[in-house]
């Protein structure tokens, strides 16, 4: 483990982990007192952070270096233009332990209700999503944790304070525990899962990287669904 985390935790008066508070060396940090953004609460412990009341808002997410984090999202924020693409736009501040610091945007439950749960907006949430994950296959990164909450959308109102972002475009988060792969897919043999949020079937941890992906975004589509059926 990088001896300089994450965790980066916060503490209360007593000493005790303060698990939703935002840690001293981030509050003091030159970069995000240099931006003005101020950081409210943890959105992920010691790890993701966020400024939600300000405008523009922002999320600060601490890299874990003994993951593949940077390096894919090195690689994905180089080709951040490319319509394939379903990365936010992000920046990887690089003085010190590195930071990826990112609009805070909104899940998907926001999208289906503010902007309505019709046939045409659900295709084209599913149409964003499987071009998002065959661009990250394409460059051979799967990413292993696709579900409902490491999706996020921009609304409307987001655009004029995050001008980077493009309304009702679907983005893909969290390459915590994505891989980058030597083979392709159908050539790519199996891999022992990572911890995942989606419950792999019957108690398997082995399988196709790619086919993996698949199988959690078809679940990510039960999960919107059954959003729309509520609403």
């Amino acid at each position: 483990m990088s001896s300089d985390g994450p965790p980066w935790l916060a503490y209360d008066a007593d000493g005790e982990i303060w698990f939703g508070g935002v840690p001293d060396r981030l509050l003091g940090h030159p970069e995000i007192r240099r931006r003005g953004i101020n950081l409210t609460d943890a959105l992920k412990p010691g790890v993701v952070f966020r400024a939600a009341l300000d405008s523009p808002a922002f999320v600060v997410k601490v890299i874990d270096l003994d993951t593949e984090e940077l390096p894919i999202y090195e690689r994905l924020l180089s080709d951040i233009r490319s319509d394939l693409n379903h990365t936010v736009p992000s920046e990887i501040y690089r003085d010190g332990h590195p930071l990826l610091i990112m609009p805070y945007l909104n899940n998907l439950t926001s999208l289906l209700i503010k902007e309505g749960c019709t046939l045409d907006r659900l295709l084209d949430i599913f149409y964003q999503l499987v071009e998002g994950v065959e661009y990250l296959h394409d460059l051979r990164i799967a990413h292993l944790d696709i579900c409902y909450g490491n999706v996020v959308t921009a609304l409307p109102q987001d655009v004029p304070f995050h001008p980077e972002v493009a309304p009702r475009r679907v983005y893909l988060i969290d390459f915590n525990t994505s891989k980058r792969l030597t083979l392709g897919p159908g050539a790519q043999p199996a891999i022992t899962l990572p911890p995942t949020q989606t419950p792999p079937p019957h108690g398997l941890k082995h399988f196709d990287p790619y086919s993996w992906d698949m199988y959690c975004l078809g679940r990510l589509f039960q999960d919107v669904m059954k959003v729309r059926h509520r609403n």
